[in-house]
């Protein structure tokens, strides 16, 4: 099998996985061939255009390159706490191993599932019967060792969280770490400009081997 239909192959399989069941536009294909050829590649689309799955899909079309069973990771960069929070709460919500760091960066947060109670269903309304039965969504801290040791696979973080607080630091100068992380996006375009000189170039020596 060549390169690219490897690489057709084992997006296939990471769709899967993430259960995306939409076929990849061209400008997505593209930005995800070059990752796969561990290439750098910037990717502008339009506000609803599908920017986020890009990155989403990362560690999972990594797993099948790299025939790996450990918890790979991607780091999405973003500026703003709402994101982040909107978007993990999407990931965990499809069975996706995805937290956020905010900027004090004193842990971890992500969502877990919770059964609602009996009751509580029993004594609702019946129009609402069929949303109550579903699992509530319950805020829950992370630790740094567990993001350290590859718990999740999608890790979206404030770039203050990692460059400029001691947990940060700490977890980019850990050596099972950096071997884990497969990919950095940065979420937000301007942030290079804003960023690189600075405090991102930090980060790619930190994990030189990333894409």
């Amino acid at each position: 099998m060549d390169s690219s239909s490897k690489f057709l192959s084992d997006l296939e399989k990471a769709k899967r996985d993430i259960n995306f069941e939409h076929t990849f536009r061209e400008p997505q294909t593209a930005a995800l061939k070059a990752f796969y050829d561990s290439k750098d590649s910037i990717c502008l689309l339009p506000t609803g255009g599908g920017k986020s799955v890009i990155y989403q899909i990362t560690p999972f079309l990594a797993k099948y390159k790299l025939n790996s069973d450990s918890g790979l990771i991607t780091i999405v960069i973003s500026p703003l706490n709402a994101i982040m929070y909107d978007q993990v709460l999407k990931l965990t919500a499809k069975g996706i191993k995805a937290c956020y760091v905010d900027m004090a960066a004193k842990s971890g947060h992500s969502f877990g599932l919770k059964k609602r109670n009996s009751s509580d269903i029993e004594d609702s309304d019946d129009s609402d019967q069929e949303n109550n039965n579903e699992p509530e969504k319950v805020h829950c801290n992370v630790s740094f060792k567990s993001i350290e040791k590859g718990d999740y696979n999608i890790i979206y973080c404030h770039p203050e969280a990692l460059l400029s607080t001691k947990q940060g630091q700490k977890l980019l100068n850990s050596s099972s770490f950096q071997k884990k992380v497969v990919c950095v996006a940065i979420d937000e375009a301007h942030m290079i400009q804003q960023w690189y000189v600075t405090k991102l170039n930090i980060l790619v020596r930190a994990v030189p081997e990333i894409n």
